[in-house]
């Protein structure tokens, strides 16, 4: 399903939210929830008062999760991820069964269907 953001589960520590910012700088990070938009700043970054980040880039839309509902935090995400090559680069991603019941803990309607279709592909490369 395509969305308009790209989400990554991050550690919240400042330490690692300072490497991010600094990551970002160059492409005008801002904390889209707020109204107006102001910009993710370094201090913000030290601060040690977020639980979530979401900010819009000159890239577009991403939302930093220090915490995935029915999976957990980062350490516990990063158990459950799986390792892809992308031929220039890797990449980590949340493993099929964690994704699932992550949609499934959300309870919202789009995530339910979604759980119908990510079931789908599990059954399909159980029997590859």
């Amino acid at each position: 399903m395509l969305t308009q953001d790209v989400d990554v589960v991050c550690s919240m520590q400042p330490a690692n939210l300072v490497k991010l910012q600094a990551a970002f700088e160059p492409y005008n990070p801002r904390h889209r929830m707020a109204k107006p938009p102001t910009p993710f700043t370094r201090e913000d970054a030290e601060s040690g008062r977020f639980k979530n980040i979401y900010l819009q880039t000159d890239l577009g839309q991403l939302d930093c999760l220090g915490d995935v509902k029915g999976i957990g935090g980062y350490d516990t995400v990063l158990q459950r991820s799986v390792e892809l090559d992308m031929q220039t680069f890797r990449l980590r991603v949340i493993a099929l069964d964690a994704l699932i019941e992550a949609k499934e803990a959300m309870g919202r309607p789009r995530d339910l269907e979604n759980v119908k279709i990510l079931r789908a592909i599990q059954e399909r490369q159980a029997t590859n």
